[in-house]
């Protein structure tokens, strides 16, 4: 997070405090019920989703960057956090599963 430059936009410390918050909410508010969530789902389509998710954000900020206010701002931030939220747990349970494929493929070369 770029903190210094969001303190010299707004000039309030208060204001770059709230950053770390509006960070935090959704993995607080949603992280349980997206950890089962994904569970559930397909972890490459949530994936793919979250990542379309992010990509689609951008594209729709980008064009108003230099116009947007703070509170477009801690938007963007609380919907990116949202979307990682999702993101997450698929990424880790997947790469778990890997390493745990590649541990077998290893004990059984190996043996």
């Amino acid at each position: 997070m770029q903190s210094p430059c969001w303190f010299e936009l707004t000039g309030s410390p208060f204001a770059t405090g709230l950053i770390p918050v509006f960070a935090s909410l959704p993995g607080i508010l949603i992280g349980p019920v997206a950890g089962v969530l994904v569970d559930r789902w397909d972890r490459k389509r949530v994936m793919a989703g979250s990542a379309l998710a992010l990509v689609g954000l951008l594209i729709v900020t980008i064009p108003f960057a230099d116009r947007l206010g703070v509170g477009a701002l801690y938007t963007i931030i609380f919907v990116q956090s949202m979307v990682m939220t999702f993101f997450a747990p698929a990424e880790n349970a997947l790469a778990r599963r890997r390493r745990r494929r590649r541990r077998i493929y290893i004990t059984h070369v190996e043996t």
